[in-house]
């Protein structure tokens, strides 16, 4: 992976104890899941490092409330990169691509599909993908199909398949 880098690959498992994943009272939940992932930090040397992602979860939700709707389960994959450009010292460039495709176990539910792209200037206390803090500027645009415009909580994309949100954050660690 170039000068530095690195691949995880993790598996986890939950048995019962998902309870406030689905708002669920703490142990009334008899629910399973399990996920695959492989993270992955790039380091092409120079100003460009990437950093992505890419998962699989399977939720079994069937000792869940059995209320008219409730999904048994649902299958989920979901990809994305995130390259960072370092023009100086404290100036980046980052982008991101983003893949989420859910799959209800619900008879007559239908798959549900997002894609976004992000692009974001940002200024960083240092150099380098992983330089905190980070104040940032950002403009996303995400299209998803018509069974996802259901699932914004924002009356302004509830009809539409497509939207943008612009915005700054903070990023600190410590």
């Amino acid at each position: 992976f170039g000068n530095e880098g690195y691949n995880k690959l993790v598996f986890q498992y939950a048995d019962k104890n998902i309870d406030l994943s689905y708002g669920s009272t703490p142990g009334t939940y008899d629910g399973k899941q399990w996920r695959l992932l492989d993270n992955f930090f790039i380091d092409m040397g120079r100003n460009l490092q990437a950093e992505g992602v890419i998962s699989y979860t399977e939720a079994d939700s069937s000792g869940a409330s059995k209320n008219a709707g409730t999904p048994d389960g649902s299958k989920w994959l979901s990809a994305g990169i995130r390259p960072v450009y370092s023009f100086t010292k404290i100036f980046s460039l980052a982008a991101e691509i983003g893949f989420d495709q859910i799959d209800p176990e619900l008879p007559g539910a239908k798959t549900t599909r997002l894609t976004k792209f992000t692009i974001a200037p940002q200024i960083s206390a240092g150099t380098g993908y992983w330089a905190r803090p980070t104040l940032r500027a950002f403009a996303t645009f995400a299209d998803w199909n018509e069974k996802g415009a259901v699932l914004p909580n924002d009356a302004r994309y509830n009809t539409k398949t497509s939207g943008w949100s612009y915005g700054v954050q903070a990023e600190a660690w410590w």
